[in-house]
């Protein structure tokens, strides 16, 4: 009989900063993604200046939950920075040469 704390499908965090960790990529990568993933997608649409950025605003949003997502759903604290920030560089890219 297995004890209470160490039931199948029950996670538990061994250390403390992997909760941390997750919870900054969230927060602060989800943030700078959902700033620049936008701009990448909006920008070759050819809309007017209000409502490119009305489309952008509701488009990061979105984004930024998905971000949260993401970093809780990764195997590993790494992972989840690691996801985040080849997303963020490569929309970057992307909007840097749409400029």
């Amino acid at each position: 009989m297995r004890p209470p704390d160490r039931q199948p499908g029950v996670h538990r965090a061994r250390q403390p900063w992997a909760m941390v960790s997750r919870t900054l990529a969230g927060g602060l990568g989800g943030y700078v993604l959902a700033q620049v993933l936008p701009v990448a997608l909006v920008a070759p649409w050819g809309l007017d200046r209000a409502d490119a950025v009305l489309v952008a605003m509701l488009l990061g949003i979105g984004v930024y939950a998905l971000a949260w997502m993401v970093a809780f759903a990764a195997t590993t604290p790494g992972r989840a920075w690691m996801i985040l920030g080849l997303q963020i560089v490569g929309s970057a890219v992307v909007a840097w040469g749409l400029r």
